[in-house]
């Protein structure tokens, strides 16, 4: 739904109705559907970004209406851009006998490239995808540079008019910084995503905001032209389907609706923590020794983020091995933290919360890890964490994915009951879509497939029998899946052979899950 207060079109009261319903909206919260071109405007005077003025006697100017999309559906939109004062005033007077009850809106025609940034709400933070900006014919005038309503679908399902992704870092950069700031002044919140469309003048170099789309189009259909899928498709990390489930995932967020199953989980690791050291230090169980493996083959060097950081056992094994690592830690449960490894490996505050959110407002790392926390996950909250670690991944990925079966999963609810969610995402691993070209950081490129091999080299460095005395009672079988291995890799024959930076995705998937300790401990 799109409509506006004065469109006839379904839209902000048939979204009111639902509001009032309790029934919770994916996308374009009411409030947020009724803005208009006028409230962006009057939003601008107060906030740090430009949109365009109305400067006595400078044309040309842009004259559309101001409180309302429908309308131009009855208006020849080939006029909309004024060369001077009789057309302005011509286009006026058509415009209000054709929808006198919209207000007209008349602006300084911003000449320059005509740019667009997807905004996504993910968490309770704001992302802006890559850029993109419209490529016109070369014989265009700067005057016609634009995608008028009535030829907007021919000239882009002819390719006439064509899209691109920016490609210089600093305009990158003012783009997706400027698109925020429009979105959050804009009385967004828990509004999902929009598109902000932006104008570069050429003269000066300044970026206006021209509009925000609370709607964009995407599956219109699928693989259409108009920019919108272009922008998810190749610069969102699992296309479409991770798109949707971030909104999903981060809808939930919002609303609080996991804070019952997180502080369960966070209990019952709090109980258990000296246990699952132990175990650690005991070394009879060796689910944790793939790790030790996955050190000695890849760099990890520089800035780490660990993600369900335990007691800190891979930040020690990196100090063990001599790597030189500034190492990051997310960690739902405080009783995990008592540990030396933590205090003398880790940067001082942990993030302490629910990984799930707290990925969604991190920084750029190095490398990104996750060993044996992802299985807390459901597959929404799977694709939505894994989407944006690689977007703030800068050199490697690598996660450890738990092949849990039914029966344990069932016992483990029985023990701990319905609130210690575990699933099983290596399915949802497998058939995620690494995004391909550039990605989110300039240095960032991945392959548009994955490679999928059981690692020999890995079954030699660790035995992985477990324990009968500890009665798991089978062969842990270990395999990896590698997505664009990296250059600096300690493997030569997991080197890429191309020059440019590139990202290593590494997950490893066990029959044999770390939360074998919480089998062993009481409830």
């Amino acid at each position: 739904m799109w409509g506006s207060e004065k469109d006839k079109v379904a839209g902000v009261e048939a979204t009111k109705y639902l509001e009032s319903k309790n029934i919770p909206i994916l996308t374009n919260s009411s409030r947020f559907l009724k803005r208009t071109k006028l409230d962006l405007y009057q939003t601008a005077i107060t906030s740090s970004f430009f949109v365009p003025g109305n400067t006595p006697g400078k044309f040309p100017k842009f004259v559309k209406y101001g409180d309302g999309y429908g309308g131009q559906l009855s208006l020849n939109t080939n006029s909309a851009v004024c060369v001077n004062e009789e057309e302005m005033k011509k286009q006026i007077s058509l415009m209000r006998e054709k929808n006198n009850h919209l207000k007209i809106l008349v602006q300084d025609y911003i000449i320059g490239n005509a740019c667009s940034v997807i905004v996504i709400e993910m968490g309770r933070g704001v992302v802006a995808l890559d850029p993109i900006q419209q490529i016109f014919p070369g014989p265009t005038p700067n005057n016609e540079a634009f995608l008028n309503w009535d030829e907007k679908f021919e000239n882009l399902e002819n390719g006439d008019v064509r899209f691109e992704f920016l490609e210089d870092d600093a305009t990158i950069s003012i783009l997706k910084s400027t698109a925020i700031k429009a979105f959050k002044a804009s009385d967004s919140t828990r509004s999902g995503w929009a598109r902000v469309d932006l104008r570069i003048e050429i003269s000066s170099g300044l970026v206006y905001v021209i509009d925000i789309c609370s709607v964009p189009m995407i599956f219109y259909p699928k693989g259409n032209l108009l920019g919108d899928d272009l922008v998810i498709s190749q610069r969102f990390p699992g296309g479409h389907p991770a798109f949707i489930d971030t909104l999903l995932a981060t809808r939930q967020i919002q609303l609080g609706e996991l804070g019952r199953r997180n502080a369960r989980v966070a209990a019952i690791y709090d109980k258990n923590a000296i246990h699952y050291q132990t175990l650690i230090q005991r070394g009879d169980v060796k689910f944790f020794t793939f790790r030790q493996a996955l050190v000695s083959m890849f760099e990890f060097s520089g800035t780490v983020l660990d993600m369900a950081c335990g007691t800190g056992y891979f930040g020690e094994l990196l100090h063990q091995n001599g790597i030189k690592a500034e190492i990051t830690g997310i960690e739902l449960s405080t009783g995990m933290l008592n540990f030396p490894a933590i205090k003398n490996h880790y940067r001082c505050p942990v993030m302490v919360g629910p990984m799930q959110e707290l990925i969604m407002v991190a920084n750029e790392y190095d490398h990104i890890v996750c060993f044996g926390g992802l299985h807390f996950l459901d597959r929404i909250h799977f694709n939505a964490v894994l989407a944006r670690i690689f977007m703030l991944a800068r050199k490697s990925i690598t996660f450890e994915i738990d092949d849990l079966n039914d029966s344990y999963i069932a016992r483990t609810k029985g023990k701990y009951g319905e609130l210690c969610y575990n699933g099983n995402n290596v399915n949802a691993a497998e058939a995620f879509s690494t995004p391909f070209g550039r990605a989110h950081n300039s240095n960032v490129t991945t392959c548009k497939h994955h490679i999928e091999a059981v690692l020999h080299l890995l079954s030699r460095l660790v035995k992985l029998k477990s324990s009968p005395s500890r009665g798991a009672g089978v062969n842990a079988q270990y395999t990896l899946h590698i997505w664009d291995s990296q250059e600096d890799s300690h493997n030569p024959s997991l080197q890429d052979s191309h020059s440019s930076p590139r990202v290593s995705i590494v997950f490893v998937s066990t029959s044999l899950s770390p939360q074998y300790f919480l089998s062993q401990s009481p409830p």
